[in-house]
């Protein structure tokens, strides 16, 4: 499988989230992961379990922790674990694991209820997509689980990420995502495409993509 994790975490030891413009205000709050999740009448209940897929320093965990029985926050670098930690401690939130990307099979349980992910996909190699497509058919619960999962179909994105220490951005199409979510043993529910442009004047495309279990109801 071509992975890019070790330049992820090449990226992150060189001080990726302490130096990206968009990462800088750690304590403006975002909701819009409920919006996100609204737009397919998903709601949060008490008891869920949920995964947060590339879950950073904890900004999409802050937001949808207090709502759910426990999440499981997955990255690629420990220093990633600690500065989680102390962000959601210092705001009480204490129902997460840090679960390392490279492990995470065998760390998270089956009987998830909700895997999302937003501004990961776009960032790693389609075959460790595909391995979370698998992992993820392997771990909901099954008939009503659900994953809601954010994909870039950008003008300036590549087919494929290389595997040298830079940020990717990689575009998938709707029919690619369709026939991954397939493979994996999964069914693809709703794709919402967002599209727009950035100050920059280039545009963007997100794909926003429901994913059931196979033989669940819609």
């Amino acid at each position: 499988m071509k992975s890019n994790i070790a330049e992820w975490i090449a990226l992150h030891k060189a001080g990726y989230f302490a130096n990206h413009p968009r990462y800088q205000n750690r304590d403006k709050k975002v909701s819009y992961d409920l919006e996100y999740l609204g737009q397919f009448k998903f709601e949060l209940r008490s008891w869920m379990n949920i995964v947060v897929i590339g879950a950073g320093y904890g900004r999409e965990t802050a937001i949808l922790a207090p709502l759910v029985k426990w999440v499981y926050a997955i990255d690629v670098s420990p220093s990633l674990g600690t500065g989680m930690k102390e962000f959601l401690w210092a705001r009480k939130i204490e129902n997460f694991d840090f679960v390392w990307a490279q492990s995470w099979h065998e760390r998270i349980p089956s009987g998830i209820d909700l895997f999302y992910s937003i501004a990961t996909f776009q960032h790693i190699t389609k075959d460790l997509a595909r391995d979370y497509l698998d992992g993820i058919a392997d771990k909901l619960t099954e008939g009503t689980g659900r994953a809601v999962i954010q994909f870039a179909e950008n003008e300036t994105g590549t087919d494929d990420a290389d595997l040298r220490i830079y940020e990717p951005n990689v575009k998938w199409s709707a029919p690619e995502i369709k026939e991954a979510v397939e493979n994996a043993g999964l069914k693809l529910l709703n794709i919402n495409t967002l599209r727009g442009r950035n100050k920059a004047g280039k545009e963007w495309t997100w794909h926003w993509v429901l994913i059931g279990d196979a033989n669940g109801t819609e």
